[in-house]
């Protein structure tokens, strides 16, 4: 294979020697006296703009300012030394790379652009509170364009070496490992191999089932849980009260999906009436979605190995998701999050199947296929828009002999959804969710003009924004990093002229103050594209029981409750350390970042753009990029609770890029 069917982004070693030497040729390549010179001063470029103090600075005259921009405090200087080191092994392969007249990576060139605006403006937003901080007089602005360009050069060059590196590694599984054959020696590996479903499945199951007894009946997410058992249960909570109801006797509402909300709540009241207990109903609940969760996990590590992904990368993968919290903590929690996390997952892989010419589908790939559609479509508000642009993208990609498949396959969860939300739903006067849900982002706008240039705001205007939102809330309880302060107020009764008008006036402020509502925006989501220091919120056994003891209003109705004996107290206690840990030690706090999971999404989607045979890779990532553009027109800056279902697809996806790549032989995954 040559070096343009390769497409080789940057980095191509001298020689192509065999085992240690290809690896030592590829991250030390063979440079002139005058390339090495060239690669030092850009990595000194670039060391010293990553590290300017962008922002105002508290400084008089030119020069102190200066200073001030460029002062690293002294017990810094021995990691900038290591990180100067990184930096310049990355630019001695760029430049040898340009040396051979490479063109430049469009991918990594707008993920660099990209990387920088969000280094930039999430530093300002994490510490000014105000992205326009950084332009503070002339020589703040040219301190952050230098820092903004070394970003961009640093971004543009880790990028361009982490996918010469996937490319070395996908071009030399077959060499280091053969792949899957022949007895192993080892009895558990054996297991493994032999089972690759059912063994991380109890792998999994044994490794968390301290927590599942610990924590019984199960964890509660504050607000969400209770109030969807309890619109089942027709008592009074929060989402119900925030709409008009089609009729005041049936709470149930569809601002949860009524599917999950049937199941979670059916669940309890199965509980109460043949056991006489809630706490039991909702265990039986807990232990399906623990089930599902394992199951699911291990469905995808066994399409890992029908990848020809080798041992050691699955195993590592299913060490990882047993010992982060994340999984555990969302596979014992009710909410809706971990159920369609389950189904994007083998969504995605059944989309892999399609679009990929190497792995045919099967009746039971198909069977799993409806299911997680089911699950895309009724756990997700609006998603069968998504089903149906995920519908048309694989009946393009997919060969004229699948295409009716692929429709039939498609149309029947589509079908399903539509018929409930648009016919059943209304038939038994369950009532569609609040509108104030799409328009978030023009209401925090609002807010902040409000705050900002309250003296403005004429009286026109002030009425138009008062008769949706709360224009008093709007000036007392803004909080730049959450939307629901302002949003709670939304006014149910408001009209559709009143909205309308609403909008109207947000146009106008959007119009006259561009720069407050783009930062409005930007302070809303900039921890999913920065390494924020804002509390992730872990969900654990104190929290749930939290959640119990807020809901005295309705506590007669439940009798919902942690056992307490010296078992559950050391798990809880261990656990919450646990994920202290995670959330705070060096390197493991990198997995506890949404924005981790977010930018390996993009890295994946700019690797494989680049790479037209594995265009099946990006059908069966569309999905999770539909989720990330609702992520980011939610209520919060950054919570866990809303990219779960992102990291829990994106590990398996970048476990791939070790996957042997036989394009030439088709392979039957039927079992």
């Amino acid at each position: 294979m040559d070096l343009k069917e390769r497409q080789l982004p940057l980095v191509e070693a001298v020689s192509r020697p065999k085992g240690t030497y290809l690896w030592i040729a590829f991250f030390f390549p063979s440079l002139s006296r005058r390339q090495n010179r060239i690669a030092a001063v850009i990595s000194l470029a670039v060391l010293f703009g990553t590290n300017l103090n962008i922002g105002p600075l508290d400084a008089v005259g030119s020069a102190n300012r200066f200073i001030a921009a460029i002062a690293v405090p002294p017990s810094e200087s021995l990691v900038l030394f290591l990180e100067l080191a990184f930096i310049l092994l990355i630019a001695r392969c760029l430049i040898g790379a340009l040396s051979k007249k490479q063109s430049l990576d469009l991918p990594c060139l707008f993920l660099s652009v990209f990387f920088a605006f969000a280094m930039v403006f999430g530093k300002a937003c994490e510490s000014f509170g105000d992205p326009w901080a950084v332009f503070d007089g002339f020589l703040g602005t040219a301190v952050t364009v230098i820092s903004a360009v070394s970003f961009a050069c640093l971004g543009y060059m880790g990028f361009a070496f982490l996918f010469s590196l996937a490319d070395k590694t996908a071009s030399n599984v077959g060499s280091r490992e053969a792949i899957d054959t022949g007895r192993t020696r080892n009895r558990i590996l054996f297991l493994f191999e032999s089972h690759p479903v059912l063994a991380p499945s109890c792998v999994l199951g044994v490794a968390w089932l301290p927590l599942l007894i610990a924590f019984f009946p199960g964890l509660f997410a504050p607000g969400d849980t209770l109030n969807q058992i309890s619109q089942l249960f027709g008592l009074p909570e929060a989402t119900s009260a925030s709409i008009v109801l089609i009729d005041q006797n049936v709470t149930l509402n569809a601002h949860h999906p009524v599917v999950h909300t049937l199941l979670m709540g059916g669940s309890v009241l199965l509980g109460q009436n043949v056991f006489g207990s809630c706490s039991i109903g909702y265990f039986l609940y807990i232990v399906g979605q623990y089930l599902a969760t394992i199951a699911t996990i291990g469905y995808g590590i066994n399409f890992l190995k029908q990848c020809h992904v080798p041992r050691r990368i699955r195993i590592g993968l299913l060490l990882f998701v047993a010992l982060f919290p994340w999984f555990p903590e969302y596979a014992l929690l009710g909410t809706k999050d971990t159920l369609f996390a389950c189904s994007l997952l083998l969504l995605s892989i059944s989309l892999f199947r399609i679009g990929s010419k190497t792995y045919e589908m099967t009746k039971k790939n198909w069977a799993i296929l409806v299911i997680s559609l089911l699950g895309f479509c009724l756990l997700k508000k609006g998603y069968v828009v998504f089903a149906l642009i995920i519908m048309v993208l694989a009946f393009l990609k997919t060969s004229s002999m699948s295409r009716r498949a692929v429709i039939c396959t498609f149309m029947g969860p589509i079908a399903i959804s539509i018929l409930l939300s648009n016919v059943l739903f209304p038939a038994l006067s369950i009532t569609s969710g609040s509108s104030r849900e799409m328009i978030s982002i023009p209401a925090q706008q609002v807010a902040r003009c409000v705050n900002t240039f309250g003296d403005e705001i004429t009286l026109a205007q002030r009425d138009a924004i008062d008769k949706v939102f709360d224009y008093e809330t709007m000036q007392d309880k803004y909080n730049p990093l959450l939307s629901d302060p302002v949003k709670n107020t939304f006014n149910k009764f408001a009209t559709p002229d009143d909205i309308k008008t609403f909008f109207s006036v947000w146009r106008q402020l959007l119009a006259e103050h561009t720069g407050t509502c783009l930062a409005a925006t930007m302070m809303n989501y900039y921890g999913y594209f920065y390494p924020t220091e804002a509390n992730p919120y872990n969900y654990n056994l104190e929290t749930s029981r939290e959640s119990i003891e807020n809901v005295s209003s309705i506590a007669p109705f439940y009798d919902f409750q942690h056992t307490d004996s010296i078992f559950t107290a050391i798990a809880s206690k261990s656990f919450a350390l646990y994920q202290a840990l995670w959330d705070n030690a060096p390197l493991l706090s990198l997995f506890t970042q949404g924005s981790t999971y977010i930018w390996a999404l993009l890295l994946l989607v700019g690797y494989h753009a680049r790479k037209k045979h594995r265009s099946g890779v990006l059908l069966a990532l569309l999905p999770t990029l539909l989720v990330l553009c609702i992520t980011l027109i939610g209520p919060c800056n950054f919570i866990v609770r809303y990219t779960f279902p992102i990291a829990f697809v994106v590990p398996f996806f970048a476990a791939l890029l070790w996957r042997r790549d036989d394009r030439s032989t088709t392979v039957n995954t039927r079992r």
